[in-house]
């Protein structure tokens, strides 16, 4: 997994396949709950074709869940990696954690960087083994309310 550069869901076709006037639902990882990203030095992230603006379109044709069980996501030492998908917006994760991507690290951490409205929503977030949000709030505005 080395050379790994991209991942994504790939259900364009299955829409394509469905007649336009066919209802269709399709769920992809219906089941999982957890999901590592570890030591993948090439992976940059998904494929551009996965954006929220392609999912809202297709979305008149079918409707498309992904991973909506999953509640762990942890992203490990995957250096090429600048930004998180999209997608993450509409999963109901609770714990998110990413270590050693110092690009998407930085993107992440002070709540103003462009990654931050797609995980704000996540409960607990861990980068750098540092928790930046947990149960909902934000770690440096507890810390500030407790010296006050």
């Amino acid at each position: 997994m080395s050379k790994l550069k991209k991942v994504g869901f790939e259900y364009s076709r299955i829409i394509e396949s469905s007649s336009s006037t066919t209802s269709l639902e399709v769920t992809l990882f219906p089941n999982l709950k957890e999901l590592v990203f570890f030591n993948l030095p090439e992976w940059e992230g998904v494929p551009a074709g996965l954006s929220e603006d392609q999912e809202e379109e297709e979305d008149s044709l079918a409707s498309i869940k992904v991973m909506p069980c999953l509640s762990t996501l942890e992203i490990v030492r995957c250096n090429k990696l600048k930004t998180l998908p999209d997608c993450l917006r509409r999963t109901p994760l609770k714990n998110l954690i990413i270590y050693g991507i110092e690009i998407l690290s930085q993107s992440c951490k002070n709540r103003g960087g462009m990654e931050w409205p797609k995980i704000s929503h996540i409960p607990n977030i861990k980068i750098d083994n540092k928790l930046v949000q947990k149960d909902g709030a934000w770690i440096q505005q507890q810390q500030q309310q407790q010296v006050d």
